[in-house]
């Protein structure tokens, strides 16, 4: 086994993190490996799939230098004048396999050397093996350097990376993998999310499935969208949350909660905030939960608020755009069962327009029950007072986000549910139906 000149321990404390945010296959799905945006078309200032820099030098996703289409990654040391390593890589996680061939256009420019590498991993970062496809020094046209690697076998997980040694410059382009008895996933970057332009647009988010977008983070949303398609190809989980940020929510102020009561059920975290059921329903048909197998066994969806608020949407478009939301999770993972969770109660007073909007969407939204696989929950009315008020303490000065003490009463009311949706079904038995009496609501 041939190991890298180069320093082999330069990767191992970045690697750590980036790597628990990679994707780990599912055992009971068949074998595949993730290989995104590898011709660099994705990204602003690195490429989109690609870690920033590890080691002294700058790492750029260079659209002036390129072998193909608009861009390449470029890791810079030209202004250096030490002997140190520094890298770009993108970590995969990788199936048991005898022989993998990677390939890729690389450009070098200066003194420095540059190594091309596939370097492999085993499940803790303990073992470190790399293999170079071809080192160069000096300056090099764009030219594709490829080699057949025999994989380790304790090796989970392979950055495919480049290394610049020295005073130099490096440039990648169009890189590919092959894997003997598995399949390659190319992800490629999606178009560049756009908010929703003219007013006469709004009435048809609800069923109109359109990406999000944050006016002062043009980019974040769907960057969140894309970590959570690949966390959900991770797998790893029986229960799916989806909606808007009171889902996000159960990450940040609610986690304690999560971790302590909803974790222990397999649960998974699929909540963007500013979320509307358009949005929603873009995302899923965006790579969210597509072909997700094994699919969860419950899907708990609560969305629609921000669709509500401020009355930019009826009651009754809302539910339209819900029921659209339901009908792609039933098409896309039909053996799941949903759990439609009922806004909780927005608003200070019973008078307040959005708490009232919100109690007419839950009374519609209920109605979903009559489909196979669709379960109806109002937890709205725990939250409350007999006189309508919240119970002390549960939201924020908003009145409408939790704490996180409302996140533990959330948690705790709707563990039942979910806990009964788990049930293995019994034979010609009806779809199992969560009831719950519906009363006042929110977000």
């Amino acid at each position: 086994m041939k190991l890298c000149t180069i320093a082999l321990g330069l990767l191992f404390p970045f690697a750590l993190g980036a790597a628990e945010k990679e994707q780990k296959e599912d055992k009971d799905k068949a074998p595949k490996l993730r290989l995104q945006n590898p011709g660099m078309e994705g990204g602003e200032g690195v490429p989109l799939g690609w870690t920033g820099k590890f080691g002294d030098c700058i790492v750029t996703r260079d659209t002036a230098v390129f072998h193909a289409g608009k861009a390449s990654l470029c890791v810079d040391r030209s202004t250096l004048s030490d002997n140190r390593n520094a890298c770009a890589h993108q970590m995969v996680n990788i199936q048991p396999a005898s022989k993998i061939t990677l390939s890729g256009w690389v450009k070098t420019e200066g003194m420095g050397k540059v190594n091309f590498a596939a370097q492999f991993f085993d499940e803790r970062f303990t073992t470190n093996d790399c293999f170079p496809v071809k080192t160069l020094e000096g300056t090099h046209d764009w030219q594709e350097l490829e080699a057949e690697i025999t994989v380790p076998e304790n090796a989970s997980k392979l950055a495919i990376a480049l290394y610049v040694e020295g005073q130099g410059k490096a440039w990648l382009d169009d890189v590919k993998l092959k894997a003997e008895g598995i399949k390659v996933a190319v992800v490629k970057p999606g178009a560049e999310p756009k908010a929703p332009g003219a007013p006469a647009e709004v009435k048809k988010v609800p069923v109109t499935a359109v990406p999000g977008y944050f006016p002062d983070r043009p980019r974040a949303w769907k960057l969140f969208h894309e970590s959570q398609v690949r966390r959900a190809e991770e797998g790893g989980f029986e229960v799916a949350f989806l909606g808007d940020s009171l889902t996000q929510g159960w990450t940040t102020t609610g986690r304690e909660a999560w971790q302590k009561i909803l974790v222990p059920l397999k649960s998974a975290n699929f909540g963007l905030g500013g979320d509307t059921t358009g949005n929603l329903l873009w995302r899923l048909e965006n790579g969210l939960l597509e072909d997700q197998d094994p699919a969860p066994k419950v899907v708990v969806l609560m969305v629609g608020l921000n669709n509500l608020w401020s009355g930019q949407n009826s009651s009754e478009e809302v539910v339209a755009g819900l029921r659209a939301v339901v009908e792609k999770l039933r098409s896309s993972v039909p053996s799941s069962q949903i759990l439609v969770v009922g806004l909780l109660p927005v608003g200070a007073e019973l008078t307040d327009i959005n708490r009232q909007r919100a109690t007419e969407f839950n009374v519609l939204a209920a109605q979903l029950e009559e489909w196979n696989n669709v379960s109806f929950l109002n937890p709205g009315v725990k939250f409350l007072r007999r006189d309508g008020k919240f119970l002390e303490g549960l939201f924020q000065a908003d009145n409408i986000h939790l704490t996180a003490k409302g996140y533990d009463l959330f948690a705790k009311e709707l563990t039942p549910a979910v806990m009964e949706l788990l049930k293995p079904a019994e034979p010609a038995a009806e779809p199992v139906k969560v009831k719950q009496e519906l009363g006042p609501v929110g977000r």
